[in-house]
């Protein structure tokens, strides 16, 4: 009976403690003299509970000092200290780092991340991984390969493979741990066998990274599972032997191909063409051209056009604006839009960035064959690279939302047109004419135009001659609770006198001046 009051009564003073301790939030220094003057009492001694209550005042308060002699004084004692103290202090003191004059850097932050995933903290990892962001500064490879590891561990596969679209988005490009992260964990959990398709995605990547040695490493390894290497896996080898010029070791791979019985296809005579053309070596490019044609493997636009710029550049010529104005538009010819975009990106590495002109060519391809959206993301790259877009971007874009029917999208268009100074042309009005850019459309819409939009409309249907449909959206305005306002009427009067209806035109100008529309 006494031991268990004794007991009780020990549990009752933690617990006072550990209040007290909380109760002086704002003073620090009472709250150390009162865990001290505790300590010296003979009828209690300091548990795990009211340790953790006291570091987690002393590390709110930036007590550092304190901080590690009171867990030093814990291990004498032998009081254990949780596993989760250590993780939470560690987060608030990194996120007070700057209180102590210190910037956070990228290496700093993946440090901390590491540890977090060297104990399974995920649920930690995406806030500190935002805060990161938040503080501008950019995620290098180690950052990426840390998550990488860390959604692989917990089984977050389609999260990593949007990791790793994300690194490609920003300009950072996967290494050998990144892929070797990925493709571990889906062998390891039996998501795909390590077959044909794993083994030359690697390879594709050592060999681009320049990392052949490795490369030759995993094709050996493909023969010792007797996995057979295919027409991609060796073009993928040849690819990256291209790049650096090691064409003893191309005949080789070609020779092995041959032996297996495995023919180059259009990607493999190109890439060997691009090597060829990009290490001057013409007389080169041209044989393996010919031997293309001769096992009925058909030349591409790719195929031409790297040919024609290797030439320019063995002849000492740089290819210039026109050039590559030309082959982009024959890319889009073709539907090769992607193709098209990389030599944009091209473009802007040889320092002869793509000019209005291109750019116009490119979006007019890709609204022709309704990728519309793609061509609107191309308007804040052009102004990226220095290029206004003019009437007839817009004339093409305009075109491009009819056909696939985003009529909505128009007034928007039309709107920051105006706002840029652009004027309509007689094109653009066709296009609103022609796109069926009616009243009807105008009442439907979920945002309701401005007076600059009606505007507009008026002066397109005027100039087309169709004065009624010029009324009717002058008209809507009152349904649509916009003001009537001078440039809407002096269009429709125009209008009304090209075709001679002077009583209408004067009905209209009493209306305007009644409506004191000056």
């Amino acid at each position: 009976m006494r031991m268990s009051s004794q007991k009780n009564a020990v549990l009752v003073k933690e617990t006072e403690v550990v209040n007290r301790l909380k109760r002086e939030s704002d003073n620090i220094t009472l709250a150390l003299e009162y865990f001290k003057l505790v300590t010296s009492s003979c009828s209690f001694k300091h548990t795990p509970m009211t340790n953790t209550a006291m570091i987690e005042k002393l590390a709110d308060e930036g007590e550092i000092d304190v901080m590690q002699y009171l867990l030093q004084q814990m291990k004498l004692e032998g009081i254990n200290c949780s596993e989760d103290l250590f993780v939470s202090q560690l987060l608030k003191t990194f996120y007070r780092i700057r209180e102590f004059s210190c910037v956070p850097t990228v290496r700093i932050y993946n440090h901390v991340l590491d540890a977090l995933r060297e104990e399974n903290r995920f649920h930690m990892i995406n806030p500190l991984y935002s805060n990161m962001k938040n503080d501008g500064l950019e995620p290098n490879v180690y950052t990426y390969n840390i998550l990488l590891k860390a959604l692989c561990k917990n089984s977050s596969f389609s999260p990593a493979l949007r990791l790793l679209e994300e690194m490609a988005s920003k300009g950072c490009e996967p290494d050998d741990v990144s892929y070797t992260t990925i493709v571990s964990f889906l062998c390891r959990n039996g998501l795909i066998p390590p077959n044909v398709i794993t083994y030359t995605t690697v390879l594709n990547c050592l060999s681009e990274s320049g990392r052949i040695k490795l490369a030759f490493a995993v094709l050996a390894k493909m023969f010792v599972q007797g996995c057979c290497p295919n027409v991609h896996t060796f073009t993928a080898l040849i690819k990256g032997l291209s790049l650096y010029g090691r064409w003893s070791e191309v005949r080789e791979v070609l020779i092995q191909m041959l032996k297996d019985l495995i023919f180059p296809n259009k990607v493999t005579y190109n890439t060997l063409i691009h090597g060829l053309c990009l290490a001057g070596k013409m007389d080169d490019a041209l044989s393996i051209f010919d031997k293309m044609k001769n096992h009925g493997c058909l030349p591409t636009i790719t195929t031409y056009g790297t040919l024609m710029n290797g030439y320019m550049i063995s002849s000492g010529f740089r290819p210039n604006i026109v050039t590559y104005t030309c082959m982009v538009n024959a890319l889009c010819r073709n539907s090769m839009f992607k193709e098209a975009y990389d030599l944009l990106q091209s473009m802007v590495r040889d320092n002869c960035p793509p000019n209005t002109v291109t750019y116009n060519i490119f979006i007019e391809g890709l609204c022709a064959q309704g990728w519309v959206d793609s061509a609107m993301e191309l308007l804040p790259e052009m102004e990226k690279h220095g290029c206004k877009p003019d009437i007839t971007t817009y004339n093409e874009l305009l075109d491009g939302l009819y056909k696939v029917n985003r009529k909505r999208l128009v007034l928007d268009l039309v709107t920051e047109m105006g706002n840029k100074g652009i004027k309509l042309n007689l094109v653009s009005y066709n296009t609103m004419i022609h796109g069926q850019c009616l009243f009807v459309e105008l009442n439907q819409a979920e945002k309701l135009p401005d007076s600059f939009t009606l505007n507009t409309l008026i002066e397109a249907y005027c100039k087309q001659g169709d004065i009624e449909s010029a009324t009717k959206v002058l008209e809507s305005s009152r349904k649509l609770r916009l003001k009537r306002d001078f440039v809407g009427y002096t269009s429709l009067i125009h209008g009304l006198s090209k075709k001679f209806d002077f009583d209408a035109a004067e009905y209209h100008l009493r209306a305007m001046t009644r409506r004191n529309c000056t």
